[in-house]
């Protein structure tokens, strides 16, 4: 049925070399408007091969089995470009109807529960459920989908495979189907694969991917590392306390000092403010964080890093220090929990004041190798 300068169903779910290594092709492809609903669901049918497709036939009426039939008699040959935008096309759909695989933080919570205690984890929760910024997200996908396609291909090879796919499914339908069309066969079922399933991906990691398409392929200069998944454990860590995030980056430096290394460099913590936090920030910040908030996280600050307490303090009027240091003065004693949520509270509204573009932090020094 699939032939000649086609790719059959069978060879493309077990990733032949049949018509991989083929050069790219520059021209869009084909729309599939041509395509009736029964070929189009015959066609993703085929292309599932006999062990996935085989469920799903028993489940399907005599009637609907037939349509199946005879849609498949009336395509003699199906282009490999038309198969992929239909699977293309489909998946797409799908994903649309779980509102782009952001259905929750399922994956931030698995990962989250690792390091974290359940009122700290709860609390992380809170945060990163927070939505990405509209334009933020308009902006990055938009400009995304207007660069050349052989340009968006090679970025999404150098990615990992769960992240390419991901970034496939934010990408218009034509230019989705086009991506599978032209990279080779074993990448196409690759990606098919993953995002067929139902995966989540939660905000913390959205973000990254954002900033790291921002990086990598949009010729924008903004703080990150290597890729996503170190962006996202600098966030999640950056909210642990500073006694147990020191531990863990102990023992992963010990583990691998290269990831530790890259992981520290996109930390944000609280007693990086320092060196990281711009003067002409923090009138913004204490004017616009809740006082009781501030005050807690200042009292919280005193024994995390006294030294970012006095520098914030440095940075307003003296009046208005002096006044804010007798109010602190005049709150009872935190416990390490309550330290704890005003710290990332705090450092929470700083994050949103970045990526809202309010604020801009001065980039990490550089630390010395040779040291």
């Amino acid at each position: 049925m699939l032939n000649g300068d086609a790719v059959s169903a069978r060879d493309y779910n077990s990733g032949s070399d049949h018509a991989r290594g083929a050069g790219r092709n520059n021209a869009r492809p084909p729309q599939i408007d041509h395509l009736s609903l029964p070929q189009r669901a015959a066609i993703i049918l085929v292309s599932m091969g006999p062990e996935f497709a085989a469920p799903i036939a028993e489940k399907l009426s005599d009637a609907h089995l037939r349509k199946f039939v005879e849609a498949l008699k009336q395509l003699h040959e199906v282009p490999r470009s038309d198969m992929l935008a239909v699977v293309a096309d489909f998946v797409v759909k799908m994903n649309g109807r779980k509102n782009t695989m952001m259905a929750g933080p399922e994956r931030a919570m698995e990962m989250a529960e690792k390091v974290l205690d359940t009122d700290r984890l709860k609390r992380l929760t809170v945060t990163s459920a927070a939505p990405v910024s509209s334009g933020m997200e308009s902006d990055v996908w938009g400009a995304l989908s207007a660069k050349p396609v052989e340009q968006i291909i090679e970025f999404l090879l150098a990615q990992k495979n769960e992240i390419s796919a991901f970034i496939i499914s934010k990408l218009p339908t034509g230019l989705a189907g086009e991506i599978l069309s032209t990279v080779s066969d074993d990448m196409s079922v690759t990606y098919v694969k993953i995002l067929s399933e139902d995966r989540v991906v939660a905000p913390f990691a959205q973000r990254a991917i954002e900033k790291l398409i921002r990086k990598k392929c949009l010729d924008v200069v903004v703080e990150s590392t290597n890729d996503a998944a170190i962006i996202y454990t600098a966030e999640l860590l950056s909210m642990v306390s500073k006694s147990k995030r020191d531990k863990l980056m102990d023992d992963l430096e010990a583990a691998d000092k290269e990831r530790a290394k890259a992981i520290r460099k996109s930390m944000l913590t609280f007693e990086d403010l320092p060196v990281r936090l711009p003067t002409t920030a923090i009138q913004i910040i204490f004017k616009d964080y809740p006082k009781e908030d501030l005050l807690l996280a200042l009292k919280a600050g005193e024994t995390e890093s006294a030294e970012c307490v006095e520098f914030l303090f440095a940075n307003i009027s003296q009046r208005m220090a002096e006044r804010m240091k007798e109010e602190i003065e005049e709150l009872p004693d935190l416990t390490d929990t309550e330290s704890d949520k005003a710290i990332n509270g705090f450092m929470s509204f700083v994050t949103s004041l970045e990526r809202s573009e309010k604020i801009v932090l001065v980039r990490a020094p550089v630390e010395d190798d040779s040291a």
